[in-house]
């Protein structure tokens, strides 16, 4: 028995021993754990208030284990820690942007000191961009005393687009009026003198057949008034021909002249072409386009231009004023003087009257007139010491009509503002 006793004894030992080695490693186990949680650093958003265990569980077991009391401790106890860390970085904020002026510079109270930061940065830009400014300043002025105002005025041209321009916007309600019409507004049209009263009074056709009649026979160029106009580039054309006439390919070669003694025969046709020494008259000068034209473009000594309409007349005047008044600037003064008379005359007259037309070269759009105007207008030219004549009517009519001592030499197509195209006649008179 006592053997046996023993045995259980040594047996029971022995368990107890275990139960002991047991005990003691678990108790080792969670003080070491406890020892890891202390000495681990964490972000404060992972720790709960005590400091000494996560916020929120890991696993399922551990959600389990922590109370409903202990989770609503651990929810307010973030909440603090998350408004007291916006105040921080709020605070921050504020002082950095008061340490830079930011509220200075918010709302009126900062606008003086703006006002002045920008003042000196615009000056300051000035100053640095002042030597380039000076610079382009003196390179300007020295080409305006070297070249004078041409430099400005483009030169050749001297603005012959820009009175176009100021013609059609002068005349524009008045386009195209024959004599016996006035303009009271726009589309408000009115005949004045006698002949739309007479018209107005007559009754019946026969009547007013009568006093058409009358009207002619009173005065024979009232049908020729018509009214065309060519465009800037083919008047344009028609002088850069006849600047060149006597070297120009003509449809027909110029007449053979004999040479005065000195000179060769192609300098007998030198006085066809059109330059400074030259004459120029339009006979149907309408608004004054192809005058002005001349005297600024082909800078003839004397530009002349006569038109029977009145009211055309009195609108190429008033233009002609325009351009040569000085307070205006429109025109350098060159060109003023170019498009101010003696040099440039715009007059109101029947063409038919005028006398000789001693003028080197003439330019007539008589397309619009009349057979009867046409052959008044042929003795004025037989008695006229002419050199070149440019007409929109056949050689035909004119020597039907009785014109004299001419050759056609060549035609060439104009274009009217319209739209419209004609022929236009060179002829050369043989004893200029």
């Amino acid at each position: 028995m006592a053997d046996g006793d023993e045995g259980v004894g040594d047996g029971g030992e022995d368990v107890g021993d275990a139960d002991g080695l047991s005990g003691s490693f678990a108790e080792e186990l969670r003080r070491r754990e406890a020892t890891r949680r202390e000495t681990t650093t964490t972000n404060p958003f992972d720790r709960t208030a005590s400091g000494n265990a996560p916020k929120f569980a890991a696993n399922a077991e551990e959600r389990r284990q922590m109370g409903d009391d202990d989770q609503l401790a651990r929810s307010r106890a973030l909440q603090s820690e998350g408004e007291t860390e916006t105040s921080i970085s709020l605070d921050s904020t504020t002082d950095a942007r008061r340490s830079t002026g930011y509220f200075d510079a918010t709302g009126l109270e900062g606008f003086p000191a703006r006002a002045a930061e920008l003042l000196k940065l615009g000056f300051a830009s000035f100053l640095g961009f002042g030597p380039f400014i000076a610079a382009i300043s003196v390179v300007f002025c020295l080409t305006y005393f070297l070249f004078g105002s041409d430099f400005i005025h483009s030169g050749e041209g001297y603005g012959v687009r820009s009175v176009y321009r100021r013609i059609d916007k002068k005349t524009f309600l008045d386009w195209g009026l024959t004599s016996d019409w006035s303009v009271d507004g726009p589309r408000k049209r009115r005949s004045i003198g006698g002949d739309g009263d007479r018209t107005e009074e007559a009754s019946g056709a026969a009547t007013a057949k009568r006093i058409k009649v009358e009207t002619e026979e009173e005065d024979g160029n009232a049908a020729s008034e018509g009214y065309g106009e060519m465009t800037e580039g083919s008047i344009e054309k028609l002088f850069l021909l006849l600047r060149e006439l006597s070297s120009a390919e003509l449809d027909a070669p110029l007449p053979v002249r004999t040479p005065v003694k000195g000179e060769s025969s192609v300098d007998a046709w030198s006085g066809l072409d059109l330059c400074e020494e030259s004459t120029f008259i339009d006979v149907g000068s309408g608004y004054g386009k192809v005058v002005f034209h001349a005297a600024l473009s082909a800078k003839v000594s004397k530009a002349v231009g006569i038109e029977y309409v009145p009211s055309r007349a009195q609108k190429a005047s008033e233009v002609q004023a325009e351009l040569m008044d000085e307070t205006r600037a429109l025109m350098t003064e060159e060109a003023r003087e170019l498009v101010s008379p003696p040099r440039c005359v715009l007059e109101q007259g029947d063409a038919t009257t005028y006398g000789a037309l001693n003028y080197t070269h003439i330019y007539m759009y008589d397309r619009v007139f009349n057979e009867k105007t046409l052959e008044l207008l042929a003795k004025q030219l037989n008695r006229s010491k002419y050199r070149v004549l440019v007409t929109y009517q056949r050689v035909e009519l004119w020597r039907r009509l009785g014109l004299r001592d001419f050759e056609h030499v060549h035609s060439f197509t104009m274009r009217t503002t319209g739209g419209q195209n004609f022929k236009a006649y060179v002829f050369v008179r043989l004893n200029a």
